[in-house]
């Protein structure tokens, strides 16, 4: 359809992110460390159809009825005000948010000593919530006369789902010798319907 223009959508997104942390030393434990924090970050958009789309319908009666020659970019005023009537301007295709609720914390602090100094452990948690939400067509079902090309996106919808997925680690640093240092460490993931993995790593650092 000449006439009908470029098809365009408006996509508007709105994100924020929320932060709160905390780092010091042990009350219990001067020669150990701890940091905590707290991060919410949520993005939410939503997305419209612009110019260019038409109800299906009405748009095959105008050129069933010869009112339209959608071949043709020059066409009647009566035409050009019909086509303006079953424009879909505004209607909303699709929309969704995100969410991740995040804590986490760690304490790290000498343990022992050894040749080539003192040993140093760090022992860390991580937890976090992700929520998603995505939206197909909105309109009452007994409302929705069909849009031309509009690539509505129902099949995808989701009324809200989420995902809690948490981590414990450790980690020892040993400095073995003067050049020689060595490192031990694990790390514990759990995925909501996924399962979990245990990683561990085992790495030297030599410096001649």
């Amino acid at each position: 359809c000449m006439v009908c223009g470029d098809r365009e959508l408006t996509t508007e997104s709105d994100t924020k992110r929320f932060l709160l942390g905390a780092e010091g030393v042990l009350p219990f434990a001067a020669d150990w460390d701890y940091r905590v924090g707290f991060a919410q970050a949520t993005s939410e958009s939503s997305s419209e159809v612009g110019s260019g789309y038409h109800y299906w319908q009405p748009f095959a009666d105008l050129i069933n009825n010869g009112t339209l020659n959608p071949f043709s970019l020059t066409q009647t005023p009566a035409a050009i005000q019909a086509l303006n009537a079953i424009s879909a301007r505004g209607v909303k295709l699709y929309g969704g948010k995100f969410t991740m609720e995040q804590s986490d914390a760690v304490i790290s602090g000498p343990i022992f000593k050894l040749p080539g100094g003192t040993a140093m452990a760090a022992i860390g948690l991580d937890m976090r919530t992700e929520k998603y939400k995505f939206n197909g067509d909105e309109r009452p079902i007994d409302q929705r006369p069909v849009i031309l090309l509009a690539p509505f996106d129902d099949p995808n919808a989701l009324s809200g789902v989420k995902r809690d997925v948490k981590a414990v680690y450790a980690e020892l640093l040993l400095p073995i010798t003067k050049t020689l240092e060595g490192t031990l460490a694990v790390r514990r993931d759990e995925y909501d319907g996924f399962g979990g993995t245990t990683n561990p790593k085992v790495s030297g650092l030599w410096k001649p």
